[in-house]
């Protein structure tokens, strides 16, 4: 999968009509009239310093989400709750860093956990490792940990943020992963990124024939003679 994003990412970077109409759709979807607001004065008090702290910056971060979104087939945000003031700060996780996704056994469409690679605290780039977010279901679920204990390939040491003591309210976690998931119930959402790519393809080679076309009809004159040139023009 993080071969077909890049390759959407150069179609959009390289494709006037990919890049100008996915911009302007997220300036249709996010831009003049688009608002999150709440009937309840404090709810909505809340909503707007959530939204407009310079920490989170979504007035111009909501397009771009929208737009990645398009770009990559899905959208991955962290939720980190900030223990002495509530406050909740917004980040983008990018796709590509996405290693697995422990589903529900029996329940596909309802992620528990997502292992990401992120930088470790040490600030060089080199030093990366492998952690285990929660879904934002686990916040309202925490009794589903349980569950994804139990799961091929769990490793409890990769918790990310962990700490039932300092984080009660939210059930021994910091951070949530909220996710846009395009998806027809599968893994990932391939299918949308292999259908863009392959009939940009097509529309791609078209234009080139029109443009060699076009190029080869200008390299040639047609010459027309008349044996009778009276008799032509009655």
């Amino acid at each position: 999968i993080k071969s077909l994003q890049e390759e959407c990412w150069i179609k959009f970077n390289t494709n006037p009509q990919i890049s100008t109409a996915i911009t302007d759709n997220g300036g249709i979807v996010c831009g003049k009239g688009f608002a999150v607001s709440s009937p309840y004065t404090d709810v909505d008090k809340w909503i707007n310093t959530f939204i407009k702290d310079s920490r989170n910056r979504l007035i111009t971060g909501f397009k771009k989400m929208y737009i990645r979104s398009e770009i990559e087939g899905e959208l991955y945000l962290s939720l980190s709750v900030h223990s002495n003031t509530g406050f909740v700060e917004v980040d983008f996780m990018d796709p590509k860093s996405l290693v697995k996704i422990y589903r529900h056994p029996f329940k596909r469409s309802f992620p528990l956990f997502y292992e990401f690679i992120i930088h470790s605290d040490s600030g060089n780039d080199t030093d990366i490792k492998n952690v285990l977010i929660p879904s934002i279901h686990l916040f309202e679920y925490p009794d589903l940990l349980s569950v994804a204990e139990k799961m091929d390939g769990w490793d409890k040491t990769k918790l990310f943020r962990f700490d039932k003591r300092k984080f009660k309210k939210t059930n021994g976690f910091q951070t949530f992963i909220v996710a846009w998931d395009k998806s027809l119930f599968t893994d990932r959402n391939v299918s949308q990124m292999r259908t863009t790519i392959e009939w940009t393809n097509h529309y791609e080679n078209l234009k080139r024939y029109e443009i060699d076309h076009k190029k080869a009809s200008g390299y040639y004159a047609n010459v027309v003679t008349f044996e009778d040139v009276k008799a032509f023009k009655r």
